[in-house]
C-alpha cells in the first residue's frame, strides 16, 4: 500500500468465506456391452449414417463404439442390429451374393436342387 499509513490491507474487509466442497458426481451408469450388429459381427460401413428408434441419427461407427463404451442400454441392444444390418455392413461379405455386397438376410435356409 503506498499510502505509508501503516496499514498493509491485509485485513481490511470481510474474509472471504470458502466454498463447500461440492459432491462428488456420481459414476455413470455402465451397461454391459452391445454389440450393435449383434452376434459379434463388426460394422463394415462406419460413415455410413442410419436412424435408430429411440438413438436417433448416428454414424454407425460411432454407434459400434457407443455399444462397445457400454453407453446403450440393454433394453434397446437387441432392436438395434434389425435397424442397421444393411446401411452399416454388419453382414459379412460374401462371393454367394456376388461384388462384395453383403448377406441381406443371414438367417436364410438355402436349398440347393439336389440336396
Amino acid at each position: 500500500d503506498d499510502d505509508d499509513d501503516g496499514d498493509d490491507d491485509d485485513d481490511d474487509g470481510p474474509k472471504p468465506i470458502p466454498r463447500p466442497t461440492p459432491s462428488p458426481t456420481p459414476a455413470p451408469i455402465s451397461f454391459p456391452p452391445c454389440n450393435v450388429c449383434g452376434n459379434g459381427r463388426s460394422v463394415n460401413f462406419p460413415e455410413e449414417v442410419v436412424e435408430v428408434d429411440g438413438y436417433g441419427i448416428v454414424e454407425c461407427g460411432d454407434l459400434e463404439q457407443d455399444g462397445l463404451n457400454r453407453l446403450i442400454s440393454p433394453d434397446k441392444c437387441p432392436l438395434i442390429p434389425q435397424q442397421i444390418n444393411s446401411v452399416c455392413g454388419c453382414n459379412a461379405p460374401c462371393n454367394v451374393c456376388g461384388n462384395g455386397r453383403p448377406v441381406g438376410n443371414p438367417n436364410a435356409v438355402v436349398t440347393f436342387p439336389g440336396e
